[in-house]
């Protein structure tokens, strides 16, 4: 984006237009925004309708992480119901002494798969998807921060410090002349 702007800063939108590949606009959110900027909108328009792509992205992309906490949550309770369904088992055959191992096995395998299911399988996974959901969405804002940008033909200083006052400063961009 601080290339872009310094291609804009020279030759304007059209010139940007006309450089640009379409492997530059695989991402939706870029693509979206630079459409707006090539159609002539202005920053502020661009900034609103692109927030509201990211934000509601984002709700969509909670949607599966909220599903693994229920059923993470659900699975325990699962597990107990394992758990009596054995000790029926168990309970109702006291005189057949064979019976009984069965009915405790199942009896304690389904609390520990419930426990399992919920600890390993379903509050992991929801809280990667919550992590990669929230890479996500810091990288659609930069996105947004940066393109919004275009259409005031900003020096490409300013995008790189505004672009870098986002960052750890580990990871700032020093690309544009000062």
């Amino acid at each position: 984006i601080i290339e872009w702007g310094k291609i804009v800063e020279k030759g304007g939108i059209r010139e940007l237009e006309n450089q640009l590949d379409e492997k530059d606009l695989e991402n939706p959110i870029m693509k979206f925004s630079m459409d707006m900027v090539f159609a002539g909108e202005k920053s502020e328009l661009i900034y609103k309708e692109t927030k509201n792509l990211i934000e509601s992205e984002s709700y969509r992309r909670t949607i599966p992480v909220d599903i693994l906490n229920n059923m993470a949550g659900y699975a325990p309770a699962f597990g107990m119901a394992g758990t009596l369904i054995g000790l029926v088992i168990l309970l109702s055959n006291l005189e057949d002494k064979d019976s009984i191992g069965i009915g405790m096995a199942i009896a304690i395998i389904t609390t520990l798969y419930g426990v399992i299911f919920a600890n390993l399988i379903c509050k992991p996974t929801a809280s990667k998807l919550e992590q990669y959901n929230g890479i996500q969405r810091f990288r659609d804002i930069l996105i947004l921060e940066g393109v919004s940008m275009l259409p005031n033909k900003p020096d490409p200083y300013y995008i790189q410090t505004h672009l870098n006052s986002f960052l750890n400063p580990k990871f700032h961009f020093d690309t544009a002349e000062s």
